[in-house]
């Protein structure tokens, strides 16, 4: 009788260290394929109070990043990314294009703007049946300061009308200040200022 309840005994305790075992396994596990279903390296921004908060996971271990120098933006990305929504629309995308054109601008751009090309200009594009499209070559950025940088920028302008299509080649010149990342402008620049002209004149 002693020989069998120091069998029961004896089980009992295997059975439960292979219990503890298999919990212990399970909650590794189950961290395991957490970190591993968040994958080897995701970059998510959080928005809070218009300000960028970066966070990463690397490696199955969460870190939170310092918040990205000035440095590390590229500015002809920058310039090439206001442009492309600001001159190609069509009367479907152009009020949404022009939308976020204008915030990549500054204040004193947005005022400027609209003051310059007037209130009625979305409608009147909408309107029409133009398509517009710029092509750009080459983005120069021609001064680094310590408050932003200025571009040059060449492309060439197709307005499509009336089946027809006019093509005017053109430098932009781009004035860019620091400012403020937001939702709406994550790149901590806007436009100060823009000159277009035609080439060749």
């Amino acid at each position: 009788m002693a020989k069998s309840e120091e069998r029961y005994t004896s089980e009992w305790g295997w059975a439960a260290s292979a219990a503890r075992f298999r919990g212990v396994m399970c909650i590794f596990l189950a961290l395991a394929l957490f970190f591993s279903s968040i994958g080897t390296f995701y970059l998510y921004l959080v928005w809070k109070n218009n300000q960028v908060v970066y966070v990463a996971v690397k490696d199955g271990e969460p870190k939170a990043l310092e918040r990205i120098g000035q440095s590390a933006i590229d500015m002809k990305l920058f310039c090439q990314n206001f442009l492309t929504l600001m001159f190609n629309y069509t009367p479907a995308t152009v009020s949404k294009n022009m939308s976020a054109a204008l915030a990549l601008g500054s204040g004193s751009f947005q005022q400027a703007y609209r003051v310059k090309v007037g209130n009625d200009f979305i409608s009147k594009a909408q309107e029409s049946d133009a398509v517009n499209t710029l092509v750009i070559y080459d983005i120069n950025i021609e001064e680094v300061r310590p408050e932003g940088f200025s571009a040059e920028i060449n492309g060439i302008r197709y307005i499509t009308t009336n089946n027809k299509t006019y093509e005017y080649e053109k430098i932009f010149y781009l004035d860019v200040i620091k400012s403020s990342a937001t939702k709406k402008n994550p790149w901590g620049y806007s436009v100060f200022s823009i000159e277009e002209i035609e080439k060749g004149r």
